[in-house]
């Protein structure tokens, strides 16, 4: 039923708004979030590139006339490039009102202020904090107690860091989440707020560096992750933009486990 519902899926997506084909060009972060995209590096895997990343390289099969071309850069370059219209669109990238300045997101409404249509998600995913082993730093949920400083560690450019700062937190910014978890082994922050898929990831990678660090729970929030697409791009091909993220959901719901079971073991 799962296969036919998605043939015939494809086969209403596989309308072909264009004449010849159309290359355009997707943005990801250079730094890793296994297992949503792997390595830290601008070029893009051949293989195991990550869940995001195959994701993205399947809409060239749902959507005819179509062909995507995949850069790696900061996460803070992509957004700017999407604002600037370099590029078309930009993922995993969560909802933050500010961020509508940058590029557009699928909505329930089709407009731009939204609001975001979770089913056009890429994933979901949750952060959390972390902490030294043996401090008596506590998180309850609500209130963080017993910190030093009361300084977080955040990766820069992430929705997180404006969440926290918010909520009045001194948040101490750096790339990526090994830097972070580096910079609170050493005891610069006294808690880090991190995307546990990828912290927990690169804490049993590299035990030695850090096994003193441990995950507090409950998790600080979970969000959900969406292809972006750039202002220009939606404006002129505002079918296709929904095809686009209507494709997603589809990809998502039939074939995300399947994508996944490639990095259970990497």
């Amino acid at each position: 039923m799962i296969k036919m519902f998605r043939f015939c899926i494809i086969m209403c997506l596989n309308v072909s708004f264009f004449t010849v084909a159309v290359e355009i060009t997707f943005a990801y972060e250079d730094k890793e979030q296994p297992p949503y995209y792997m390595g830290n590096s601008l070029l893009v895997p051949d293989e195991n590139p990550g869940i995001s990343v195959d994701i993205m390289k399947k809409l060239d099969e749902m959507i005819d006339g179509l062909e995507i071309k995949l850069i790696r850069c900061p996460w803070t370059r992509c957004l700017h490039t999407l604002k600037s219209n370099i590029i078309s669109g930009a993922f995993n990238a969560s909802y933050k009102q500010e961020r509508l300045n940058f590029g557009r997101y699928p909505t329930l409404d089709n407009e731009r202020e939204g609001p975001a249509d979770i089913s056009k998600r890429i994933t979901f995913l949750t952060y959390s904090f972390y902490k030294l082993k043996g401090t008596n730093v506590e998180w309850d949920g609500k209130i963080i107690n017993n910190a030093e400083s009361r300084t977080i560690g955040a990766p820069f450019g992430y929705s997180v860091v404006g969440d926290l700062r918010k909520k009045g937190f001194d948040v101490d910014v750096s790339y990526g989440t090994k830097s972070n978890l580096e910079r609170l082994a050493l005891r610069r922050v006294d808690l880090a707020a991190l995307h546990d898929v990828t912290a927990d990831s690169i804490i049993k990678s590299n035990p030695k560096s850090f096994e003193n660090i441990e995950k507090l729970r409950p998790a600080y929030i979970t969000k959900a992750y969406y292809l972006m697409l750039s202002h220009d791009f939606v404006e002129k091909n505002p079918e296709i933009a929904q095809q686009i993220w209507d494709a997603i959901e589809i990809i998502r719901e039939t074939e995300f486990d399947e994508i996944a079971s490639k990095y259970a073991n990497l």
